[in-house]
């Protein structure tokens, strides 16, 4: 897949995301190290071992990466997280993580078809 069909499949904004860089190989290269992220794995290990404010945290650099890829649908869901989170308390927090981990394997699987 090109960057245009990536962004199409993740329902994402390449308009956007080209108006602000002018460089389908400059958003590819962001768009793999997406994948070499840390925020994702950080909120995971956050969760596992119960430190909301950690996974306060990851969800929120998480949630703002996706806005400056302009990746919608994971921004939507890392803010919903992020704001369930926001209290600092472990509470509710399983069915906004279980959505965003579907769609972060989603971007992880149109990343790695990245041409």
């Amino acid at each position: 897949m090109n960057v245009q069909q990536v962004y199409a499949f993740l329902g994402g904004d390449y308009g956007a995301i080209y108006e602000a860089l002018r460089s389908d190989a400059l958003i590819a290269r962001l768009l793999r190290l997406l994948s070499r992220d840390k925020s994702m794995p950080d909120l995971e290990a956050a969760l596992a071992s119960g430190d909301p404010e950690a996974a306060f945290r990851a969800a929120h650099t998480l949630k703002g990466v996706a806005l400056n890829l302009h990746l919608g649908p994971l921004a939507e869901k890392t803010s919903a997280l992020t704001e369930i989170l926001r209290p600092r308390k472990l509470v509710g927090y399983e069915e906004a993580y279980e959505a965003l981990k579907r769609e972060f394997a989603r971007v992880q699987e149109a990343i790695a078809q990245l041409e």
